[in-house]
């Protein structure tokens, strides 16, 4: 039990550390993800060792192996950057075999998988309210943007005939009437969301502040230096060439696009599983106890 908690504790650490750079940086420094992924895999064989079995040191790597896949699957498709995958990584070699029990709410399934899921819900109220302070921050801007999707003809016409059908649908089936109104909800939603990555989430920096994993948005063409954007983000060798550019004078400045910090959801999720338990599971037993 007690490396359990130490692994823990290293977890909440990494996860604390990393969420600061990420707000004030937009970035988690690799070191942080390495400590992570080295404490819990040596500590887990060096329980093995101790218990003479190989178990606990396998779990770990099972983690790892089932994470990365994830993460990397998110990376590729630029959902996330580096150092969110990477951490993901870290800590299922850390809490691979976090025992359950020690939530207050029982429940079968690996503390891990709870951890996923309360992660879910901060990051996506974290991107919500993330979203609107950037909408407020640069209001004027946003609006623009907003105004611009409004303006397509197709947009006006779906959100009239949505306005529409939704009271009508209400008198004959208020299921029909409550998927409509999800609909349209989400589609205001996505052109919101579309309007704030326009208008909020792009600056430009000099070439020689970028750090690995940077969304690009430029595509560059100077002096035998070709760079086309990825949803990967820009590597090392890349952002060298650019620096050359720059200190040669032919590169002055490069468009690049911020995402919101993730890594706080990390934070958040973890220590709400440790303190809650799984916030997923609690929400449908409430709902069930108001007869939903």
């Amino acid at each position: 039990m007690d490396s359990e908690l130490i692994f823990l504790s290293i977890a909440l650490l990494g996860t604390l550390s990393g969420s600061i750079f990420d707000i004030k940086d937009r970035w988690v420094p690799d070191w942080t993800n390495y400590l992570m992924v080295f404490f819990g895999l040596a500590g887990h064989a060096i329980i093995s060792l101790q218990a003479n079995s190989i178990w606990p040191f396998a779990h770990s790597l099972i983690a790892v192996a089932i994470l990365y896949g994830v993460s990397e699957l998110l990376f590729q498709l630029g959902v996330w950057g580096g150092g969110d995958a990477k951490m993901l990584i870290g800590l299922g070699a850390l809490l691979a075999t976090f025992p359950n029990n020690l939530m207050p709410l029982l429940i079968n399934w690996p503390f891990l998988l709870t951890f996923w899921t309360n992660s879910l819900i901060f990051g996506g109220l974290l991107g919500f309210f993330g979203s609107i302070y950037l909408a407020v921050r640069h209001f004027n801007k946003f609006l623009n943007s907003a105004k611009k999707y409004l303006q397509k003809k197709y947009i006006q016409y779906s959100l009239i005939a949505a306005l529409i059908a939704i009271p009508i649908a209400f008198f004959f089936d208020k299921l029909t009437a409550f998927v409509l109104g999800i609909i349209f909800l989400l589609a205001l939603m996505l052109i919101s969301l579309k309007s704030i990555e326009e208008a909020c989430m792009f600056k430009t920096i000099s070439p020689k502040k970028l750090v690995e994993g940077d969304w690009v948005t430029d595509e560059i063409n100077i002096e035998g230096v070709y760079y086309v954007p990825n949803r990967t983000g820009i590597e090392k060798k890349d952002i060298l060439k650019l620096i050359e550019l720059e200190n040669i004078g032919k590169l002055k400045n490069i468009t690049v696009k911020e995402g919101l910090p993730y890594v706080p959801a990390f934070f958040l999720g973890l220590v709400s599983a440790v303190w809650l338990g799984d916030l997923m599971f609690l929400l449908v037993i409430r709902l069930f106890a108001f007869g939903f």
